[in-house]
């Protein structure tokens, strides 16, 4: 994203992506790396992909529905360095944020300072959706 593009229009861009190419749940995650090498070609062995970023935009509280909990449990088994998904806490406008990532790679501290700086980004995006990516680089 260019230096200039707001907070707001940012959020917008990346829930637009996301919704292209994960339209459905049954998406194919082979079908997903088909698509990441068409537009940045690497060998069978490589990937420009060390992180993945989710969203989950599904509410925990539904009116005059169950109350869903969730749990993320590993299997023991990451297929990348950094993986970190975000969905709807309890339906009060709170986030869950789910860490995944290879402790061989990346430290529980690194991974302490990505929720802490994300938590700032997306707390003063909120306040001011008009902030530009540039101005964050400069606060952070």
């Amino acid at each position: 994203m260019p230096p200039e593009t707001t907070f707001e229009e940012g959020c917008r861009m990346l829930f637009d992506k996301q919704n292209e190419l994960y339209r459905h749940a049954d998406f194919s995650p082979m079908e997903m790396f088909k698509v990441e090498k068409s537009l940045l070609p690497a060998s069978q062995a490589q990937s420009y992909r060390a992180c993945s970023l989710t969203f989950q935009p599904v509410p925990m509280k539904v009116e005059n529905g169950p109350e869903i909990e969730t749990r993320w449990y590993s299997n023991g088994a990451v297929a990348q360095p950094f993986y970190l998904t975000v969905m709807d806490g309890d339906g009060t406008g709170g986030l869950k944020c789910y860490y995944e990532y290879m402790s061989n790679v990346i430290s529980e501290d690194r991974i302490k300072d990505v929720h802490r700086y994300m938590t700032k980004v997306m707390t003063e995006g909120a306040k001011n959706p008009e902030l530009t990516l540039e101005q964050f680089y400069q606060m952070y």
